[in-house]
């Protein structure tokens, strides 16, 4: 059976699927979504050390109950951007007045530059369009190798 020749007419699945993959494309590469504030961090004390090859972020948290996490990292030319999400104690409860370090693997090695951004947030308030303030620049570690497994 010979095959029909197309008269230069897309056909309109291939019309909605050149669409939807421009659309996702455009949506993919703009912005990358992480809102920034140009105000100064004004967190609990951030540090940051080289652990086993690896950046790790340390937060000095005032007192118990505060959580610490890693929400994404994103390579730039020269260094990665690390964002984190700071949450305070919940209110309602009673917590130690004490020094209290916690660690978060960024699986960035140490070899490479980052620029850390944290946000802080109230117990209990969603993660939303709250903006990242950068609150460490750290340079990276020379001959600093990964961890051998």
């Amino acid at each position: 059976m010979p095959m029909r020749r197309s008269r230069g007419r897309a056909r309109p699945a291939t019309v909605l699927l050149s669409i939807i993959a421009a659309v996702s494309l455009l949506s993919a590469c703009a912005g990358r979504g992480v809102s920034r504030s140009a105000e100064p961090y004004s967190g609990p004390p951030i540090t940051a050390e080289a652990i086993a090859g690896q950046h790790v972020v340390v937060l000095n948290a005032p007192s118990v109950g505060w959580s610490f996490t890693l929400d994404q990292t994103e390579r730039e030319v020269d260094h990665t951007d690390v964002f984190l999400t700071a949450t305070r104690p919940n209110p309602a409860m009673m917590h130690t007045q004490a020094l209290v370090r916690h660690e978060v693997g960024t699986t960035v090695p140490a070899s490479t530059a980052v620029e850390v951004f944290v946000r802080v947030l109230e117990y209990g308030e969603k993660a939303g369009s709250q903006p990242y303030r950068r609150a460490l620049s750290v340079p990276a570690v020379p001959g600093a190798e990964p961890a051998r497994r």
